[in-house]
């Protein structure tokens, strides 16, 4: 009965239009990362993380804290490279989850990965 009277639906989303084109964007990207195989290698080394991209790149990075959002870090860069070293000692213990968005040869990657600072 309940259900009835309420006007909102909370399973929809208002935006889902232009969430879903965002969305489909981002599929897009991935599926350019994993067809070319242009995968950037990520190794997390005493306080840094490291990427080597496969060819030179302009980036987007996030470092996520999946429970705290607050801790979240960004890094971006214009200038095409294909070495990234981010310093990282001041972030806390635990898992985080790497958001890579780049771009090489007029193309758009992205990837998603978790790493875990010991």
């Amino acid at each position: 009965y309940y259900m009835f009277l309420q006007h909102t639906d909370t399973l929809v989303d208002k935006n889902y239009y232009e969430n879903g084109l965002v969305y489909d964007k981002e599929l897009v990207k991935h599926a350019n990362a994993l067809d070319t195989n242009a995968l950037p290698t990520i190794s997390l080394v005493e306080d840094h993380l490291i990427l080597n991209f496969k060819k030179p790149s302009t980036y987007q990075i996030a470092l996520k804290r999946p429970s705290d959002a607050s801790l979240d870090q960004f890094f971006n860069s214009a200038d095409e490279k294909t070495t990234v070293e981010l310093p990282v000692g001041s972030i806390n213990k635990g898992l985080w989850k790497v958001e890579i968005n780049w771009r090489a040869d007029e193309k758009d990657y992205l990837i998603r990965e978790y790493i875990t600072k010991k």
